[in-house]
């Protein structure tokens, strides 16, 4: 990718940095304070370790080494998470970019990840969930480029991703196992017949091993938060309610726009078949 700063990317520049002002600086407005979670983020920070009981250590170890360099104060811990949202509208456009879109094309995209409620929620506060949306975005400009280039040489940058994703979220395993199933599906499939696929699965594993080695020495607690959190905690919601909600958490005109383009891609995708 060119400089991101270059005149063929500017539009979509100045659409991150807006977004990154907004959020930023939103995230302030109520005069709340902390948010309840990042008590317990910096409380974990403040303890590192290469697992915790509901969430893997990426996030905490971060913030261990970050506030170490710029201190604890809400600014400061809130600049990241605004940032990496910022970050992750930038991509949009470039993502799209690789599909063939145009510079309308790539604002509209970038703009609809930017007037997402619930992406500017997650976006105004910090937790682990600040970098799930980065990472899969790269994830995905990463596999977009592997395969217009046909370059498997880039399953190496996927698989620190990989490993960074599970280091930060479990739950991260079922993106990365139906990315891999879309690959399998398709054409595409041959560029997992080779040593770049392997080493990718041999990174993901060594940046994921500590949390492992954790989970097993101690029992795997995480594994019985999440049980417990199923069937104890989480209310469940009727399919209509989680389809409403949705709707509204991504707003309804993205939501709807998004639908489209999924369709448009698929119905161009079955055309050439």
């Amino acid at each position: 990718m060119k400089n991101p700063f270059s005149p063929e990317y500017r539009h979509i520049s100045i659409i991150a940095f807006i977004s990154f002002l907004v959020i930023y600086s939103s995230s302030f407005i109520s005069g709340y304070g902390y948010f309840i979670d990042e008590f317990y983020y910096i409380a974990c920070a403040n303890n590192p370790a290469f697992g915790y009981v509901d969430h893997p250590p990426f996030a905490p170890l971060f913030l261990t080494a970050y506030k170490f360099i710029f201190g604890e104060s809400l600014y400061a811990i809130r600049f990241i998470p605004a940032l990496t949202a910022s970050v992750t509208v930038f991509l949009t456009g470039i993502i799209t970019k690789q599909f063939g879109g145009n510079k309308i094309s790539q604002t509209i995209a970038s703009f609809c990840v930017f007037v997402s409620p619930l992406f500017a929620t997650l976006g105004s506060f910090y937790s682990m969930n600040v970098f799930e949306p980065m990472f899969c975005t790269i994830v995905f400009y990463l596999f977009i480029k592997m395969i217009n280039e046909k370059n498997p040489v880039i399953w190496i940058y996927i698989g620190i991703l990989f490993g960074l994703l599970l280091l930060n979220k479990h739950t991260a395993g079922l993106f990365i196992v139906f990315v891999i199933i879309s690959m399998v599906i398709t054409e595409h499939r041959k560029l997992l017949f080779t040593k770049y696929f392997v080493y990718s699965v041999v990174i993901t594993t060594l940046i994921f091993l500590p949390n492992i080695i954790w989970q097993i020495k101690s029992g795997f607690p995480s594994l019985e938060f999440y049980i417990t959190n199923i069937t104890r905690k989480n209310i469940p919601m009727p399919a209509i309610e989680y389809l409403i909600f949705n709707v509204f958490a991504y707003n309804p005109f993205v939501f709807l726009l998004s639908i489209t383009g999924a369709v448009f891609l698929i119905y161009v995708s079955y055309k050439h078949l």
